[in-house]
């Protein structure tokens, strides 16, 4: 009995130890919890804001996409309308050359022509000049 006695004891100690050992344990955890609940505070309330932040961000990112979607379809077509010009541009100056090279060849025409004309000057002088010296012969 005095061992039952004994075992009761230590079980009530070690029973009364582990209490006190779960209260401290409580009041040093609580002590943390007090302790760190500001920070964790101002961490949650910072992440809030940074999430709301993104959301901006992200709103702000895609009215910036909007936008250099539509100043990206503008680019588009100012190119379309300068290659459409280029074109344009591209068939009057083919026209052009045509134009020109249609002179060249009326200028070689021309050239030609007048030499002939010039020819037919020379001969008319000739022939002039011997009806000036048939005149002559027959006593003018």
């Amino acid at each position: 009995m005095f061992f039952k006695s004994n075992l009761h004891h230590i079980r009530d100690v070690a029973l009364i130890a582990a209490g006190v050992s779960m209260a401290i344990l409580a009041i040093v955890l609580l002590i943390l919890v007090l302790a760190l609940y500001p920070r964790v505070s101002r961490a949650i309330t910072n992440a809030d804001q940074a999430a709301a932040s993104a959301v901006v961000v992200a709103g702000n990112l895609e009215t910036v996409t909007n936008d250099m979607v539509a100043v990206t379809t503008v680019i588009r077509t100012g190119a379309d309308r300068v290659a459409q010009a280029a074109d344009r541009i591209g068939d009057a100056t083919g026209k052009v050359g045509e134009t020109v090279g249609d002179l060249r060849e009326r200028a070689a025409d021309f050239d030609v022509q007048l030499s002939d004309l010039s020819g037919q000057m020379e001969r008319f002088r000739e022939q002039a000049d011997r009806v000036d010296a048939l005149l002559a012969q027959f006593g003018r």
